[in-house]
């Protein structure tokens, strides 16, 4: 592939009191050599399957994975939030990071 390109553009001139614009527009050509292209994707390699959102039924089940997976993420930062708050309330070097009520 090959990029050719002329370069245009706006210019601003102060001429004895006058503002003179100078308008310019740019090309920009894209030469693509199809023969090194279409050698290039015929030695593309499929990318293989991680994960399937298919069920054995054949049933797309993307959105009930993604939604088990959040809900899932959800729990464990809870889980985590808990113990970690419980271990900074029983840790006295700790405690004062904690607010009191009232």
């Amino acid at each position: 592939m090959r990029l050719e390109s002329e370069l245009t553009g706006t210019k601003l001139e102060l001429f004895s009191g006058r503002l003179i614009v100078i308008k310019r527009t740019e090309r920009l050509f894209i030469v693509v050599d199809n023969e090194k292209v279409s050698a290039e994707t015929t030695a593309y390699k499929k990318i293989p399957q991680i994960l399937s959102f298919t069920d054995e039924d054949g049933n797309d089940n993307m959105k009930q994975v993604i939604e088990a997976n959040y809900r899932q993420v959800k729990a464990d930062v809870v889980l985590i939030v808990e113990s970690e708050m419980e271990r900074i309330k029983n840790d006295p070097d700790l405690q004062h990071l904690i607010q009191k009520d009232g």
